[in-house]
């Protein structure tokens, strides 16, 4: 277990049972490097389609939304969960 997964479980149960907002952020703030993988993996199929910033708009609301649905009992990896979020956010958009 890593030094970060503690902290990672102490933000998302005080996110999700308390409405945290400060845990919530540091959650965002935590995957934010989740939106750039994602763009990183869209952008091999269609090159100089997603350099703009309203892709990274979108990219980090998926995020968001990904955060705030997702479900911490799950047995789904929340990362696993994001990618498809961005990813979704990102082609809506």
């Amino acid at each position: 277990m890593s030094g970060t997964e503690p902290m990672l479980s102490r933000w998302w149960l005080s996110h999700r049972h308390h409405g945290d907002r400060e845990a919530r952020e540091r959650l965002i703030i935590q995957y934010l490097p989740l939106v750039k993988y994602v763009i990183g993996r869209m952008a091999i199929g269609a090159p100089g389609l997603l350099e703009s910033d309203d892709i990274l708009s979108h990219g980090i609301v998926g995020l968001i939304q990904a955060i705030d649905r997702y479900d911490i009992e799950s047995k789904v990896k929340f990362e696993t969960y994001a990618i498809q979020r961005i990813r979704g956010a990102i082609i809506d958009a």
